[in-house]
């Protein structure tokens, strides 16, 4: 298990409190990180049906495939499952476990947002529950999961470690004329080498300038002149943290210099904010404000920052806090955001950010600067 089995079980008391907060007798999850966070049970194969379901008093039940049930005994420290078989309805199994709770009839809260929670199943998930009045659940796991442990924190700190590793052999490999594969070659290399996990390989743009945020990586070569950003993650324990930056392959023209430099003083700023008790539009206006009044940002209201931890793909992030123009919740310590800090033309660094009660803490420590060769 990733975690000592006391922290696993004041996850579920924190869980189980709130549910009755909100008059839940009974929470059925089928996102893989609120699963992973209350259980402990992780593979890559949630393409099939999984879910925990959480009663309001007692130990949670997992219903998985048959398969995977030796990894949920290795795993997870929770003892009761529901197991179901290739061929068979999954949605049957969840059916199974609240009839035998006495739980089939009432409130049942649900995650109306994940992933996993498809079209189909919840359609069936209603036909076979036809007494059930399924209720939104209000996010419950998912904003316990912003107040991280000491221990998350650590697993968090191994992860920017390793993002720092990658960023280090993707500027080493860049080069006129190199191709991207190969500098996805070593970037993948040094991932490994320190440690990390091997789900998340990052995005890199290249352009004079770039023009895309997302790109994958494909068969281009890098050309002299171009500016390439790396946007990189590491990932211990299923705990990620992000990094980036901008490099320029030859000499940066003095506007680039001039951008860059702006962002790193308005960052230095902004970062001072990060504290507890503070509301995240202030934030968000700290490093929005000064980037748009000089004309560097356009004024849309693309986030600059959003909160991470445990994170499975597909999805980046736990994207429950965002710091956006009209956000309203208050920072916490234990809170941990990606920061982004983008100019327009494709200039920008990144920095992952612990709150703590005193204040704000890098997690990532790559030197912060334009890198050009």
């Amino acid at each position: 298990m990733d975690f000592p089995i006391e922290e696993y079980r004041s996850r579920l008391k924190r869980t189980q409190a709130e549910m009755a907060r909100y008059d839940l007798p009974v929470l059925i999850l089928h996102g893989a990180e609120n699963v992973c966070y209350l259980s402990g049970f992780y593979t890559v194969g949630f393409f099939a049906y999984h879910a925990l379901i959480v009663p309001a008093e007692g130990e949670p039940i997992l219903v998985l495939r048959a398969i995977e049930e030796p990894s949920a005994i290795k795993q997870s420290w929770l003892t009761r499952r529901r197991c179901w078989m290739d061929g068979e309805e999954p949605i049957k199994a969840t059916q199974k476990v609240l009839e035998s709770l006495g739980l089939e009839g009432g409130r049942i809260g649900i995650e109306q947002d994940s992933w996993y929670l498809t079209l189909k199943r919840y359609r069936t998930l209603r036909e076979l529950l036809p007494r059930a009045t399924f209720v939104d659940e209000p996010f419950i796991v998912d904003r316990l999961r912003l107040i991280k442990s000491s221990r998350e924190v650590e697993y968090i700190r191994a992860a920017a470690y390793v993002a720092e590793a990658q960023m280090q052999a993707g500027i080493e490999a860049l080069d006129a004329g190199v191709n991207e594969r190969e500098i996805l070659e070593v970037i993948i290399a040094a991932n490994i080498r320190a440690g990390g996990e091997p789900r998340y390989r990052g995005s890199m743009t290249a352009g004079q300038p770039p023009k895309y945020v997302h790109h994958d990586w494909g068969n281009g070569q890098i050309q002299s002149g171009d500016w390439i950003k790396y946007e990189l993650t590491g990932r211990v324990k299923k705990y990620i943290a992000r990094l980036m930056r901008t490099s320029v392959v030859g000499k940066p023209t003095q506007e680039v210099v001039r951008t860059f430099d702006t962002l790193l003083r308005v960052y230095e700023d902004g970062k001072n904010c990060l504290r507890p008790g503070v509301v995240a539009a202030e934030v968000d206006e700290a490093i929005r404000g000064p980037l748009i009044r000089a004309g560097l940002r356009e004024p849309n209201r693309n986030r600059i920052g959003y909160s991470i931890g445990l994170v499975i793909p597909p999805t980046a992030g736990e994207f429950i806090c965002e710091f956006t123009p009209d956000a309203s919740w208050v920072l916490q310590p234990g809170m941990v955001f990606h920061m982004l800090m983008g100019a327009r033309r494709g200039i920008g660094f990144s920095e992952t950010v612990l709150v703590t009660d005193d204040g704000p803490e890098e997690l990532t420590q790559y030197e912060r600067r334009l890198f050009f060769r």
